[in-house]
């Protein structure tokens, strides 16, 4: 749209040439276009979140274990010795 205004300031014609336009946006090779994250993506993502804390939840665990382990060994064998 076009505005064309005199010397004080008053519109003295409006040209509407928006009709001679057309904006064409071409998404798929426009660079600044961000396409949203296809489903199947986040979800891949969440079961990889949870299988790493699942498996650091096994590892605690284990260490846990072997370490109650160790520390009855230990006092079975002091036990014994005393």
């Amino acid at each position: 749209m076009k505005l064309i205004f005199d010397e004080n300031g008053n519109l003295i014609e409006s040209i509407d040439d928006s009709e001679d336009i057309e904006e064409i946006i071409d998404i798929e090779n426009d660079p600044y276009w961000k396409a949203p994250i296809p489903v199947e993506q986040r979800k891949h993502r969440k079961d990889k979140k949870r299988t790493s804390n699942k498996e650091l939840t096994l590892k605690i665990a284990l260490v846990a274990i072997s370490v109650i382990l160790l520390l009855v060994i230990l006092y079975k064998i002091i036990i014994v010795f005393i």
